[in-house]
């Protein structure tokens, strides 16, 4: 396959509400891998993450990172569509070739030093990046989290997952973070008019969902977990989101409608607790291919082990 074309613009929108610890880490990893311009969209930020606006846009050669304030979420839902604002604006703006919507806690991993030279982006059909939660040992700081998400090769993923929910519900005998999350698409704007609920999947001119191919050389590490105090910020911002829409996501969003309930209940920290794996848990886990690293990954993409899809 051809390699992309030298010209080739790419960019990414950061979607983020209050995450203030891991946006700055985002739009670095975004930049470093390939991106040419980031735009980081602040959902009803507070006044905190309202104020980090400024050294945001001081990361990178000048104009290369953009802030964006979306005050209010549009309750019908028109925030999905790539015609109204912010996105329509940001398109014309940065016209990119491809572009990746994604939230702070996701980095991008690459196969290549440099994401411009991935042959997949040679082609037309979007992508769908596989997304891996990161595999947190108990202990484990913060800080020595985003220093592996920054080294890239050194970043212990779930690899080998297994539905945890169901029938609407979290399995109470599964870590979350080995659920099989679903892919975020990288794509040509004009491939798709929309995502779906949940910004996971495109839908077309025409109305049907875009088919997309995953991604081999591409993935997303997941980071939910840092810091309790982070985690249960995020789960208060998701209760109040879904109150105020309850209608768009009846059927999505699992996973926080349990950890809204474990924060009513009292049990957040202990669900925080159990996400988290023992030494000799993680040891284990690692041996067996269950837990690895992005190059390890890529190799098995590559070769078409649907145990890591």
């Amino acid at each position: 396959m051809a390699e992309p074309a030298a010209s080739t613009t790419l960019v990414s929108i950061v979607a983020v509400k209050d995450d203030l610890e891991v946006t700055g880490p985002a739009v670095r990893n975004r930049l470093a891998v390939g991106f040419d311009r980031v735009v980081v969209v602040m959902v009803e930020p507070s006044a905190a993450m309202r104020a980090l606006a400024p050294a945001l846009e001081r990361i990178g050669a000048e104009g290369a990172v953009r802030v964006v304030v979306m005050e209010r979420l549009d309750a019908a839902d028109d925030f999905l569509s790539f015609a109204a604002e912010p996105m329509r604006t940001i398109l014309a703006e940065t016209r990119p070739d491809w572009l990746l919507i994604s939230d702070a806690d996701e980095f991008v991993l690459t196969a290549r030093p440099d994401l411009h030279t991935l042959p997949e982006l040679a082609g037309e059909e979007p992508l769908n990046l596989p997304r891996y939660n990161y595999a947190r040992q108990r202990g484990e700081s913060s800080a020595t989290m985003l220093e592996r998400l920054a080294a890239r090769t050194t970043v212990p993923l779930v690899a080998e997952r297994e539905h945890a929910v169901v029938d609407g519900r979290l399995d109470p005998a599964r870590r979350w973070s080995e659920h099989r999350i679903s892919p975020r698409p990288i794509f040509r704007p004009r491939a798709a008019v929309r995502f779906d609920v949940g910004a996971h999947r495109l839908v077309g001119a025409d109305g049907t969902l875009r088919k997309a191919v995953m991604a081999k050389g591409l993935l997303l590490a997941h980071l939910p977990f840092t810091t309790y105090e982070r985690f249960a910020r995020k789960v208060e911002n998701v209760r109040a989101h879904l109150a105020d829409l309850p209608e768009v996501h009846a059927r999505t969003a699992a996973h926080w409608k349990h950890w809204v309930e474990c924060l009513e209940a009292g049990r957040l920290e202990d669900e925080f607790a159990r996400e988290a794996y023992a030494a000799d848990e993680f040891a284990a886990r690692t041996a067996g291919g269950a837990i690895a690293l992005p190059d390890a990954l890529f190799a098995r993409l590559a070769a078409g082990d649907r145990r890591v899809r």
